[in-house]
């Protein structure tokens, strides 16, 4: 019988039911240790402001509060963090001298819970000085800019050329040269939990203990007992079994670690911080936005001679280790996938008052391969010849392999042609590139894009010297770095199940499930034998400097040294069944879990004899074995090798490959991009688990969808985050999620045990990419301005206020007289409690209207349906009633938000609220309907135009609230359409149109449009109405009407949409609701 290999099967994660059942053992539900208070971190409002003071006192007199902690006590206790350039950009914790972004931190307060720290937060008060701030890559050069750091003397953080083989040369030799400017966002990760730190101070000792969230690598360790002052081994981190992910954002926690210690130590208390959303959007961290020159040289037949990159980071208000790397992490693999030897880099990171950067998925992999991909499609598009066709005569052939870059990247393995290949028939892209030539015709926009991708994983720690002059590395005192290890232990116990031991910080990889099918594997188990222990603990784990899960490093690395701890335990095995059967091990095998006769019949051993002998009979093992049966490996890189004098260094371990091809069609009106096609092929080496390995190409996909189409956090001129929430930041949901074919080719590496790679950034780097060139390929262009206003950081927890119930409407209607104008009517909450958890509204009292079930009903009324203002949206959107008597109420309920807010949300909180973008707002104006307001003087009946005044206000008076909405049944026959176009499903309307017509005849009777989203309150566009009863329903009157529909609006821009964009909308979504509406008139 043989045992079941494991290696490439899809076994289901172990770790899934543990946290599926909320069994997750993650960092705010540990409590280490007593007496635990919470911190709340001041924050500024300003991008660029000295600080000249604080004023704590009333902070320190409030309830439970036990401390305040300021940029003075930061500066007195502390250094400055380290970092890999020599410009002289004092960091810190906290701000010391200057703020330099929004929601940079400058003081903590520590208190007895995160409620009572956060009050206290809003009363201390820091003395600034504004100053002017500059966010622009480039206008931060400039002579005049706005300078940040007065010792550095300039924006500029660093500064490098590097120059590979003759590119001078090249340029003259050259046939055809390509000159072009990229621009490349700035966005982050948004794990769903985010930081964490629970900090301790031992006096006695004088060791900080602390546990975070954190991913490493742990080469902050040592950075951070530095900034604390301390020794190594008087700073402990310990990381929870469970992060919820990182993505590479978790890297950059350390500062907040440091920040929470340094509470804990003059608090005297330990002290835990949970980040909110808020605070991680402003001030965690993000990758760089780039601006970025490119130009090629090539010959006339498509071969690529040489390139010069120029880039601009934008790094935000300090520079932070491990920056830059945001400019040299990709070294080695600077030239991608193509044969070119010929290179120059100017890199230069630039100091502005942004938020701070760091890893993020694919670490500066994405910005580079999105400028090299685009490259060779402007290059094929000059000389004529298909984009494939372009790469195809560039590319690294299998027979160059291991293949040394002009930069000094070991490409291990690979078949970049085959991937190719099977990419393209994975799409099928001869049968796209006709369907597209028919869309064409057809007048469609339909493009077609393609990309090509090295993927390094495994970061050599010696990259980061790039950024230093060689002279200054060759000085003597100058200590190379380089490396990349890590470590494994494998033990039995006495019933032969094994327990794996490794200290890798998982953030949702599946490092468990892994593990176990390597050892069960190595050992002739089950996975189910085998338990994965994988917690980081300083104290008590090996590790080293470049430790953690991060570059995608635990494919590579993380499995090898588990591989080589199975094995050594396995030779042990093998070394101890020789003593028992007296015979030379050299004459024995491990095989199907028992150390057999290599050739012949004999007795065998299984693991489970052996454990057990081995356990409780010590006496048995042979002389020298040390006893226990376990074994630890220490897995690490040969060629991890420092930068050379060259600037020539082998910045990653394993380099795999990505070949993509997509095909996207573009709404012209409204330059909404579908993609139609998606097809991804991966060479990471051995698969080792192929349904965690597609869950991570899946993931990273994402991830590179978000930052190519919706992701960005935005500034204005001030510096003022204007994306500071998920109503402004989008992320991609599972509606926005392309389908996806993926397919594997498989070259091992020769440099790991078991021939595997990294593949944890996957599409993360080449989505924007292959997205970018099929929008080109559409020949459509979109220009998006974009401005808005002032946005501040704020708390998430609201102030506190008092919390009623009624069971009445004369209740609530009492409560709300006694708090005169400062209490608030809790509806659904949807939109209530984001603006108190912001303290953008502060009331007094909470009154909760879920408890008067008078108010939830859908009724018919002489030719009216009436809807009591606590009727849910999910009863409405299913009501037989509305479907029959108000469809396009029916249809517009479908359209609002997702299923749980439809479930929660009311139309008469809807309609209170009064959010211009908002459905119900529109559809109360089209149909005519009226609201019923009622009050301590009675009763009064209000219609669309009287309720609402502007943005989020109505004439509802203080004590009044809504009861009931009154919609008249609309005309039998008449058609109807709610059109709306959002950035994502479920979002805000950008523009909205609600249409009814009633038509007798060839003539229309009656016409209804009105917009939402397009103005500070709905908007009846009465003059577009009366093209349609006067010329009817033509095409031509239809077109008409949508015309003058987008001259009688005034829209405003803002993050989302400039105004002439909302007036195209407006166009373009009036004569799609008149269409559909026509094609519905008489009950069609």
């Amino acid at each position: 019988m043989t045992t079941r290999s494991w290696i490439g099967q899809p076994v289901k994660r172990v770790e899934d039911a543990r946290l599926l059942s909320g069994r997750g053992n993650f960092i705010d539900d540990l409590t280490p240790c007593a007496n635990v208070h919470h911190a709340a971190i001041v924050r500024s409002p300003h991008a660029h402001a000295r600080i000249l003071g604080y004023e704590v006192s009333a902070a320190l007199g409030m309830e439970g509060v036990i401390g305040v902690i300021t940029g003075a006590d930061v500066a007195r206790l502390t250094r400055p963090f380290s970092v890999g350039v020599t410009a002289p950009a004092s960091y810190y914790s906290l701000a010391t001298d200057k703020a330099r972004f929004v929601g940079e931190p400058v003081a903590v307060v520590v208190a007895r819970n995160r409620y009572l720290a956060e009050d206290a937060a809003e009363a201390v008060i820091v003395r600034y000085e504004p100053l002017p701030a500059v966010v622009d890559v480039e206008r931060a050069l400039e002579p005049d800019a706005p300078v940040l750091h007065e010792a550095v003397g300039s924006n500029l953080a660093g500064h490098r050329r590097l120059v590979y083989g003759d590119p001078d040369r090249a340029f003259a030799e050259a046939e055809i040269v390509i000159r072009e400017r990229f621009r490349y966002p700035k966005y982050s990760s948004t794990p769903i939990e985010t930081y964490g730190v629970v900090a301790t101070f031992s006096p006695l000792e004088g060791a900080y203990t602390i546990w975070a969230n954190f991913m490493g690598p742990f080469i902050m360790h040592p950075l951070t007992a530095r900034v604390l002052g301390v020794p190594e081994n008087k700073l402990r981190f310990i990381v929870p079994g469970d992060i919820g992910g990182s993505f590479g954002i978790k890297s950059s926690l350390y500062p907040y670690m440091t920040l929470m210690a340094v509470a804990a130590r003059l608090a005297q208390v330990p002290v835990k911080w949970i980040e909110d959303r808020r605070e991680h959007l402003l001030a965690s961290s993000s990758g760089t936005d780039r601006v970025a020159y490119r130009e090629l040289a090539a010959r006339n037949d498509g071969t690529i001679l040489g390139m010069r990159y120029r880039w601009l980071d934008n790094i935000g208000g300090y520079i932070r280790s491990p920056e830059p790397g945001c400019s040299f992490r990709p070294s080695g693999n600077f030239v991608g996938p193509y044969r070119f030897q010929d290179l120059e880099v100017d890199a230069s990171v630039v100091m502005t008052n942004k938020s701070l950067t760091g890893p993020n998925r694919g670490y500066a992999c994405g910005h580079l391969y999105f400028e090299t991909e685009r490259m060779m499609d402007l290059l094929a598009e000059r000389l004529e010849l298909d984009p494939v066709e372009v790469r195809r005569r560039n590319l690294i052939q299998p027979g160059q392999f291991p293949y040394r870059s002009p930069t000094g990247g070991l490409y291990d393995s690979g078949d970049y042609p085959a991937a190719l290949d099977k990419g393209l028939e994975l799409a099928g892209y001869q049968a796209l590139r006709a369907e597209q030539a028919k869309a064409r015709a057809a007048g469609r926009c339909f493009g077609i894009g393609v990309a090509l991708a090295v993927d390094p994983s495994v970061s050599n720690m010696g990259y980061v010297a790039t950024a230093l002059d060689p002279q200054l590395r060759a000085k003597p005192e100058y200590l190379p770095k380089s490396g990349a290890v890590d470590a494994a232990t494998i033990r039995l116990d006495p019933l032969g199940r094994v327990t794996a031991v490794l200290a890798t910080t998982p953030q949702g990889q599946g490092h468990q499930t892994v593990v176990s099918q390597i050892v069960a594997d190595e050992l002739g188990l089950t996975p189910e034998d085998v338990t994965v222990v994988d917690e980081m603990d300083t104290y008590t784990r090996f590790w080293s400097i470049s430790s953690g899960t991060y570059s995608s490093r635990f494919g590579s690395v993380g499995t090898s040294a588990a591989a080589l701890a199975a094995r050594k335990l396995k030779a042990k095995l093998i070394e101890y069944a020789a003593h028992l059967m007296e015979r030379p091990a050299a004459e024995l095998v491990f095989r199907d879990g028992a150390v057999r006769a290599r050739v012949g019949p004999g007795p065998s051993y299984s693991v489970k004899d052996l454990a057990g002998r081995a356990h409780w009979n010590t006496q048995s093992l042979p002389e020298g074995m040390e006893p226990g049966l376990q074994a630890t490996a220490v897995f690490g890189f040969t060629g991890s090798d420092a930068v050379d004098e060259n600037d020539c260094v082998n910045s990653s371990n394993t380099y795999g490959f990505i070949a993509e091809v997509m095909a996207v069609e573009v709404d012209p009106e409204t330059a909404a991009i579908k993609i139609l096609r998606y097809a991804s092929v991966h060479d990471a080496g051995t698969i080792i688990n192929p349904m965690i390995a597609e869950g991570q190409i899946y993931g990273g996909a994402l991830h590179g969808l978000g930052g190519a189409l919706f992701e960005e956090l935005q500034y204005d001129d001030d510096g003022q985050c204007l994306t500071g929430s998920f109503m402004d930041y989008l992320v991609p949901t599972a509606s926005e999620a392309p389908v996806m074919d993926i397919a594997h080719v498989v070259s091992p590496s020769p440099l790991t045990p078991l021939g595997s790679k990294g593949l944890g950034e996957s599409s993360s780097m080449t989505v924007p990419a292959v997205i970018a060139n099929a929008v080109s390929d559409t020949a459509l262009g979109a220009d998006r301005a974009r401005q808005a206003g002032e946005r501040r950081p704020a708390p998430v927890k609201p102030v506190r206020f008092d919390y009623h119930r009624p069971a009445t409407v004369e209740e609530a209607i009492a409560l709300l007289t006694r708090y005169g104008g400062e209490a608030k009517l809790l509806a659904g909450g949807q939109s209530l409690m984001p603006l108190m958890n912001f303290r953008v509204a502060r009331p007094a009292a909470l009154i909760d209207l879920n408890a008067i079930a008078s108010l939830a009903y859908i009724r018919e009324d002489d030719g009216h349906v009436r809807l009591g203002a606590m009727t849910r949206q999910r009863a409405i959107e299913f009501s037989p009633v509305v479907r029959q008597r108000l469809p396009l109420l029916a249809e517009a309920t479908a359209l609002v938000g997702h299923l749980p807010i439809r479930t929660r949300g009311t139309i008469g909180g809807s309609l209170a609220h009064a959010d211009p973008s908002a459905e119900y707002p529109a559809i109360l104006t089209a149909l005519e309907g009226t609201v019923v307001a009622r009050g301590p003087r009675g009763e009064r009946t209000l219609g669309a135009s009287e309720l609402f005044e502007t943005y989020l206000t109505t004439s509802l008076g203080p004590d009044e609230m809504l009861v009931e909405v009154r919609v008249p049944a609309m005309p039998e026959g008449a058609g109807y359409a709610f059109e709306e176009f959002s950035r994502r499903h479920g979002d805000f309307a950008i523009v909205g149109i609600a249409a009814m017509l009633v038509v007798q005849g060839e003539r229309c009777t009656a016409a209804r449009l009105v917009t939402a989203g397009a103005g500070p309150v709905p908007i009846r566009l009465r003059e577009a109405e009366e093209i349609l009863e006067r010329d009817g329903c033509s095409t031509a009157a239809i077109e008409a009407a949508a015309r003058r529909a987008a001259e009688l609006v005034e829209p405003d821009t803002d993050i989302h949409a400039s105004a002439a964009y909302r007036r195209n909308l407006t166009r373009v979504l009036t004569g799609r609701a008149l269409r559909r509406a026509i094609a519905r008139l008489g009950g069609r």
